[in-house]
């Protein structure tokens, strides 16, 4: 996600969040309504991301936390990221991998 994206959601979740806790809005339920359901929908649900891939191989990392589940001759790995940087020269070489091994 680019910069400007990620500060255009920044400034809505900013503006709906005051609107929410301004009294006034509430007195119409449909409009409370529609800004509650937008702020649900930009309002994080997990501090991180699990990110699943499939391996012919076991891998391991700090950031996978979960242990790899065996179907059909593969290893899925799940890695819970929290920020972009998570994702460092293994991950990225894995999911590089996951993707190519895929097309076969």
């Amino acid at each position: 996600m680019s910069e400007d994206r990620l500060q255009t959601l920044l400034d809505e979740y900013a503006q709906l969040e005051a609107r929410l806790a301004d009294p006034a809005i509430h007195a119409d339920q449909n409009q409370a309504r529609k800004v509650g359901r937008r702020f649900a929908e930009l309002r994080p649900m997990q501090k991180w991301v699990a990110l699943s891939f499939s391996l012919r191989r076991r891998v391991s990392h700090p950031l996978i936390v979960r242990k790899p589940i065996t179907y059909h001759g593969r290893q899925w790995h799940t890695a819970n990221v929290r920020t972009p940087d998570d994702v460092d020269d293994d991950i990225r070489a894995w999911l590089t991998e996951a993707y190519l091994d895929a097309a076969d």
